[in-house]
């Protein structure tokens, strides 16, 4: 026959596997940082930029030697020279000169 001390242990070691457990289930639901583009404009002038992202068009406008984030999911970037980059959403970009590049991904 169990005393009424065990008994409370072995509820105290139930209840603290159920806390275990249930902030376990909300550390794995909780959501990871959204990995973004990084875009830095070097150019001494502000710089605007044509994003596509899931087949929707907006302007970006980067003020000189700015830094911002843009497209977690990935996008199209169009640059002031004309041309296009294609980013999954991880990259880290510079604008030189209107053009941009790709410095790490």
């Amino acid at each position: 026959m169990m005393c009424i001390r065990s008994l409370a242990i072995l509820k105290g070691e139930m209840m603290k596997k159920k806390l275990f457990t249930a902030a376990a289930a909300i550390a794995i639901a909780m959501p990871f940082p959204a990995l973004a583009v990084t875009v830095l404009n070097s150019d001494p002038e502000v710089r605007t930029l044509t994003v596509t992202e899931k087949g929707v068009r907006s302007e970006l406008s980067i003020d000189a030697n700015a830094k911002v984030n843009a497209c977690p999911q990935g996008c199209f970037i169009s640059f002031p020279s004309g041309d296009m980059i294609a980013v999954k959403g991880k990259e880290d970009i510079v604008i030189e000169d209107g053009k941009g590049r790709i410095v790490n991904n």
